[in-house]
């Protein structure tokens, strides 16, 4: 259970910078604070315990907000599930049981936004090819460009690449944002990235995910753009507005 010992005193938010503040004086102060944090959702996720994985959640984004929680807390965590799944130490249920957990936090935290992007804002288009089931950093992709009033086509998993050029004839985004994390793709990835290179060749595109980030023999075509993490992205839409 979530020792009440580690409880980190929170303080009132009074604006978004000192909240940051805030959320970086805790992670100085606290450096086992993530580790704690990653084993208390680690035993509510093999026990099943919902009730448990969600007050820590909440816990969580409450002292740290969402962006910190899910870059800090959530991201590591699923690369704990990783190993502990390539170990054999838990099963495909218990995966199962947590990233749907997460989904519903992500899509709470969405629909609190904003439903209108800023005026004259650019458009992202967010999707995941045919093959890929994961969509929780397509999701968290999602949320940051909401939060920074971007508007947003959000697509989900398993579209065809061959699709998008009707969505492309209608609406003609600004950016694309994808993600390649299992080896089930349809297409190998190379091959994948010079399609999706040639295909909207005036258009920024944004790719992340393992079958991306891990490999370092992948050329990518001069309009994409790997995207090593989520706070590399992060960096890279505040860039974007500054110009």
């Amino acid at each position: 259970k979530w020792p009440n010992s580690c409880t980190v005193t929170r303080i009132p938010k009074v604006t978004s910078k000192a909240s940051t503040f805030v959320s970086k004086v805790i992670i100085m102060i606290l450096p086992q604070y993530i580790k704690l944090a990653e084993n208390a959702l680690t035993s509510a996720m093999l026990e099943f315990d919902e009730r448990e994985f969600n007050k820590i959640l909440s816990i969580n984004i409450l002292k740290m907000e969402m962006e910190h929680c899910m870059i800090d807390i959530i991201f590591p965590f699923l690369s704990h599930v990783g190993v502990l799944w390539s170990a054999g130490s838990i099963h495909p249920a218990h995966e199962h049981f947590i990233t749907n957990l997460i989904r519903q936090r992500l899509y709470v935290s969405i629909d609190n936004l904003s439903a209108h992007p800023n005026i004259g804002s650019e458009k992202f288009l967010l999707f995941i090819p045919s093959g890929e089931p994961h969509d929780i950093g397509l999701l968290f992709a999602n949320y940051i460009l909401r939060a920074r009033g971007y508007e947003v086509i959000y697509l989900g998993t398993g579209l065809p690449i061959e699709d998008l050029n009707n969505i492309f004839k209608v609406h003609n985004p600004n950016f694309i944002f994808t993600s390649l994390t299992s080896m089930n793709s349809e297409l190998p990835t190379q091959i994948y990235i010079n399609a999706i290179g040639k295909s909207w060749p005036n258009n920024k595109v944004f790719i992340t995910g393992p079958q991306v980030n891990k490999r370092n023999d992948l050329v990518m075509p001069k309009n994409v753009l790997k995207v090593e993490n989520p706070s590399h992205f992060i960096g890279l839409v505040d860039e974007l507005k500054k110009d």
